[in-house]
């Protein structure tokens, strides 16, 4: 409160009182059980207070007989004060689970949209009905109104969940425009539905060919066994773990469509290469290399049931193969083109990781798995220990340092662990009749735990 002018004779008016309604009501009167505003108000009288002040406070003490004003304020400020705080840290979620998964940070972002919003609700519905107007003196009455932090936390609150609808949404339709927008892995989400993870891979031939009447198969040798697992259990397997192949139950006979993927195991994962590796073909498509096995090797087939899903998929001998669907498997060629694309992939794989700063030892990429198991002799976990264990992928020459003008940087610090991963991830199609069903979309990928030093 000022006065007019504010310098009077013999006093200063210019007054900016507090009265605190925190905690709880308390009870009628002004004593020492009373609430907090009923306590300060009297000191105020005691003090001597303007009477405009004190006719304003005095609103607020009364409680009963319909004048609650003070309760209802206090109240409403209560609760809306507690919607507040609990949104600031799902805001913080949101904003560290936009560095792990849209998916949740969408809704995480409508969560806290929603709380700001349920604030402004109850601000609106404890406050008493009755709307505050106190009269000073006859042409002038002071209303309550709505200020500006209520609009703004409203308007706020409403973009909020419209930008985290409109997100989730993207991440449904579009996941690849919208982790491009974010700057995120598109991988980290591939496990929301169903995961099927393997240390064997499909060829690509597999993944491109649907079955048509009963089942397709993608196959592999039995001395590399292969293990369903999830992704918390990644970090758990060993190399030195042998894995026994597991017993199927009796399946339907129905097969019309068999692909299977012969290769020769690399003897002794951790050892260094002893023979040099043959050379990189040519652009003749009569050069490409095949994937062959040794013909006393057992094979074991991935069979795909017909009316079952992908990730009922089982490992079957090649006793309970017909010799139609044997002869029908087309093998997959490693040609120089994807040979080049995965040796860059892998390649700018490695030089990101040894940028400045980066903390990340751990990056999961695309990479065709019959192209794994060409270039490193297997199909399963591997260490590799040497830069010529990488002899068959065309890289260059600096592909496993990085320095700077003044001689410094970082360097692979070896061993570097590759782990294979076959996920398969649900997808929604459209038909033209406007239904829509769902389909497993098979993803090739491979884990890289890359350690480096300082050179």
């Amino acid at each position: 409160m000022k006065g007019e002018p504010e310098i009077q004779l013999n006093e200063t008016i210019n007054y900016n009182e507090h009265f605190d309604w925190r905690w709880e009501q308390g009870r009628f009167g002004f004593g020492i059980f009373a609430g907090r505003f009923n306590r300060e108000y009297r000191e105020a009288q005691f003090r001597g207070l303007p009477l405009p002040i004190l006719w304003i406070a005095e609103y607020f003490t009364f409680d009963g007989e319909g004048m609650r004003l003070g309760r209802h304020y206090r109240q409403a400020g209560w609760y809306s004060h507690i919607m507040m705080w609990l949104a600031l840290p799902l805001w913080f979620l949101t904003i560290i689970l936009f560095f792990v998964l849209l998916k949740y940070g969408a809704y995480f972002l409508m969560l806290t949209g929603g709380v700001m919003v349920i604030a402004n609700i109850l601000w609106s519905t404890i406050r008493n009905f009755n709307e505050l107007e106190i009269p000073l003196a006859s042409d002038h009455v002071l209303k309550f109104k709505y200020g500006g932090a209520y609009y703004v936390n409203l308007i706020t609150g409403v973009l909020c969940v419209l930008l985290g609808a409109i997100i989730w949404l993207m991440d449904l339709r579009f996941p690849s425009v919208i982790a491009s927008f974010f700057g995120v892995d598109v991988l980290q989400d591939e496990f929301d539905d169903a995961t099927v993870e393997e240390d064997t891979s499909t060829p690509k031939s597999v993944k491109d060919e649907p079955d048509q009447n009963g089942m397709e198969m993608r196959g592999m040798s039995s001395k590399g066994k292969s293990q369903a697992a999830t992704a918390d259990d990644e970090e758990e397997e060993s190399d030195d773990e042998i894995y026994e192949a597991p017993t199927f139950a009796q399946q339907p006979a129905m097969m019309t469509s068999i692909k299977k993927q012969r290769f020769t195991k690399r003897v002794g994962l951790q050892a260094p290469r002893r023979r040099p590796p043959p050379p990189i073909p040519g652009e003749d498509p009569d050069e490409d290399y095949e994937n062959v096995s040794r013909p006393d090797q057992d094979e074991l087939f991935l069979v795909k049931w017909c009316g079952y899903p992908d990730t009922e998929t089982t490992w079957e001998p090649t006793c309970h193969i017909d010799q139609r669907s044997l002869s029908e498997y087309i093998p997959s060629n490693i040609n120089p083109h994807r040979l080049n694309s995965a040796a860059k992939t892998f390649e700018d794989i490695i030089q990101n990781r040894l940028k400045p700063g980066n903390r990340c030892h751990s990056v999961s990429s695309r990479f065709d798995l019959d192209v794994y198991r060409y270039c490193f002799q297997t199909d399963e976990t591997v260490l590799l220990n040497l830069a010529d264990d990488f002899s068959r992928l065309p890289l260059t020459e600096s592909w496993n340092y990085r320095i700077n003008s003044n001689g410094q940087g970082l360097t692979i610090d070896f061993p570097i662990r590759l782990s294979p991963r076959l996920h398969f991830r649900k997808i929604f199609v459209r038909t033209e009749d406007g239904s829509v069903f769902t389909k497993m979309l098979p993803i090739e990928t491979v884990k890289i735990i890359i350690p480096t030093r300082v050179c």
